[in-house]
């Protein structure tokens, strides 16, 4: 089967705009593990789907594009996609998506209020309820330590009796 120019120049500009696509996803999960994930574990959990997804976005975007037939100028076009993206509205989207998440991790909050608050209230309750059993159970422990504390001794007395 024989490749076009026109088709190479459309398959390179399809590689071009994956790579683009590639770049603001990026830019989503830096913003994502800067602004929701604070704790070390989770921002290299983050890293890893990052990773495993981009990879699956590049092998469907190389698929759809060109079959799997891979030229060069398809990885060059991906890796000049990256770089326009980075070089022109990196800055700008990535505001964008701080904005959205600011706003989504405030409303996450607002709308777990209620659960923060029936633990507090929960907590509270369990708080209680170990004060109040806490004497009678103590006496109970103390009492079952003294017990079997006096009946090893009695058997080490017999024993060496």
């Amino acid at each position: 089967m024989e490749i076009t120019v026109l088709d190479q120049t459309i398959s390179f500009l399809y590689s071009a705009f994956s790579g683009f696509i590639l770049g603001m996803f990026f830019d989503f999960f830096k913003c994502l593990k800067n602004i929701v994930f604070k704790n070390k574990i989770t921002r290299d959990f983050i890293d890893v789907i990052f990773v495993m997804t981009s990879a699956i976005f590049v092998f469907f975007s190389f698929y759809q594009i060109c079959a799997l037939n891979f030229r060069f100028y398809h990885i060059c076009g991906f890796i000049l996609g990256i770089v326009i993206y980075f070089c022109s509205v990196n800055r700008i989207v990535y505001k964008i998506f701080e904005k959205i998440l600011i706003i989504l991790r405030e409303i996450f909050k607002i709308l777990l209020y209620p659960v923060k608050l029936f633990v507090i209230i929960l907590s509270g309750f369990f708080r209680l309820v170990k004060k109040v059993v806490e004497k009678p159970l103590g006496c109970i422990k103390n009492t079952y330590a003294k017990t079997v504390f006096g009946i090893k001794n009695v058997i080490k007395r017999k024993g060496k009796i």
